[in-house]
C-alpha cells in the first residue's frame, strides 16, 4: 500500500505541471487564435458574423479549447482523489484556477464578438440641419 502511496504521490509533481503547461499553452492559443475575430472595442454589438468567421473561429479556436477541456475532464479524476483520498489539496485548488480561467477567457472571447444586438450607424444622406 505504501509503494502505490508512494508512486502516486511522485505523479502528482508530474500532474501539476504537465497541467499547467498544457492549460498555459493552450489558453494562449485560444486567446491569440481568437483575438483575430473580435471586434473593435466598441463595435461588439453590430452585425458582421459571416460564415468565414464562423469557419475559422471553428478551425482555430474550437480546437485548443476542446484539447484542453478534454484533458481537465480526464484529469479531474485523479485531482479529486488527490484531494479527498491523500488530502492533496494543491492539485485542486490548481485545477479549479485553470478552470475558472478558461471559464473567463471563454466568457470574454464570446463577448468580443460581432453579435447583432445593435444596427450599425448609418450616415444621412440629408444635410444636418442647424
Amino acid at each position: 500500500m505504501d509503494i502505490m502511496m508512494d508512486r502516486f504521490k511522485k505523479s502528482l509533481k508530474y500532474t501539476k505541471s504537465k497541467l499547467a503547461i498544457v492549460n498555459v499553452l493552450g489558453l494562449a492559443f485560444f486567446v491569440y487564435s481568437g483575438s483575430r475575430l473580435w471586434a473593435p472595442i466598441g463595435r461588439e454589438g453590430f452585425d458582421y458574423f459571416d460564415e468565414v468567421t464562423g469557419l475559422l473561429w471553428g478551425w482555430a479556436v474550437l480546437p485548443p479549447l476542446a484539447i484542453c477541456m478534454l484533458i481537465n475532464i480526464v484529469v479531474m479524476r485523479k485531482v479529486l482523489v488527490a484531494a479527498f483520498y491523500y488530502q492533496e489539496w494543491v492539485l485542486l485548488l490548481l485545477w479549479i484556477a485553470i478552470v475558472s480561467i478558461w471559464f473567463f477567457a471563454v466568457k470574454y472571447d464570446l463577448s468580443r464578438h460581432y453579435n447583432g444586438s445593435q444596427l450599425p450607424p448609418r450616415e444621412s444622406m440629408l444635410a444636418p440641419s442647424l
